[in-house]
């Protein structure tokens, strides 16, 4: 870890340990510079540097904060408009600004009365290396990111892949009329009350018959041992258009009552393969056993 400068910008306070690490390379378990918690106030207006300040010009930590009770490593609090705790990296081989680790417990923490609670950007190119937020679990099975209202969860993703909200789901999608690069409409996604995939498509009726054969990608992902549904909209002077002899790789369509040759739309439901067949299973809580919720101050 290379951490160039960290600044707090406000108060420190309750700080079970604080050391300025040498430019040595001095490991952060070694003695502590200060022993016992203080404060500081100042009328700071650098934005480079604050009411404490660190700077490191080797490999090791630039300010490190340990706590081996129940208090804070470190906490910055901030009553203006810029950040209670912020830190720069400005080496180019990479490293972190800010970096947290927990063993046990929650590893970063943050709390915004009104506001935004954690803010990530990134300036660099659209690679892996500059990712604004990057989340990653040790533990599978776990959660990458939990959101909660109170002690209720609204939102959360799963290491498994699994996403769930508790709200809509929205996206954002440009129209002929009336958008622009900054305003754009909003569209409300679907649900369904079983996990399903479909495709769409064209055919055409040939003298009462025709053979749709499935699109092999699409077959490929579906569920083989379970039937799939198809329906079914003429496109021409035909009626009573109907479905028979559904297979893994296409079906047959027949019209009742003549033999027109005319096209048809269609679009096949069916289930994911590998997914379970739920339908509308019951939601008990989608927590992991331990949930944290705000700090008492």
């Amino acid at each position: 870890m290379n951490l160039a400068r960290i600044t707090l910008a406000a108060v420190v306070g309750g700080l079970g340990t604080l050391s300025i690490a040498s430019a040595n390379g001095t490991e952060p378990n070694a003695p502590a510079v200060r022993s016992k918690p203080f404060a500081v106030t100042c009328n700071s207006q650098s934005f480079t540097s604050g009411c404490v300040s660190g700077t490191n010009t080797s490999q090791g930590i630039g300010v490190y904060g340990r706590a081996t009770g129940n208090g804070w490593a470190v906490e910055g609090q901030s009553d203006g408009v810029n950040a209670a705790v912020t830190g720069y990296n400005d080496s180019t081989a990479g490293g972190y600004g800010v970096y947290s680790r927990s063993l046990q417990a929650t590893s970063l923490y943050s709390y915004a009365d009104v506001g935004i609670g954690v803010f990530a950007e990134s300036e660099g190119s659209s690679t892996s290396a500059s990712l604004p937020l990057l989340v990653k679990s040790g533990t599978f099975g776990g959660n990458l990111i939990l959101g909660q209202y109170g002690n209720s969860v609204m939102f959360q993703a799963d290491t498994f892949g699994n996403l769930t909200l508790q709200g809509q789901l929205f996206t954002a999608g440009a129209c002929h009329a009336g958008c622009s690069r900054t305003r754009h409409v909003r569209s409300f996604a679907s649900r369904t009350t079983q996990p399903t995939i479909e495709d769409v498509g064209e055919a055409t009726l040939r003298s009462g018959e025709a053979h749709v054969a499935l699109d092999p990608s699409f077959a490929n992902v579906i569920d083989s041992g379970k039937q799939y549904v198809v329906f079914l909209t003429p496109e021409g002077d035909a009626t009573d258009l109907y479905v028979t002899s559904r297979t893994r790789t296409g079906f047959e369509v027949r019209e009742s009552h003549g033999r027109a040759s005319v096209p048809f739309a269609y679009r096949i439901v069916a289930k994911p393969y590998g997914v379970r067949d739920e339908r509308l299973p019951l939601l008990e809580d989608p927590r992991l056993p331990y949930a944290p919720v705000r700090p008492q101050r």
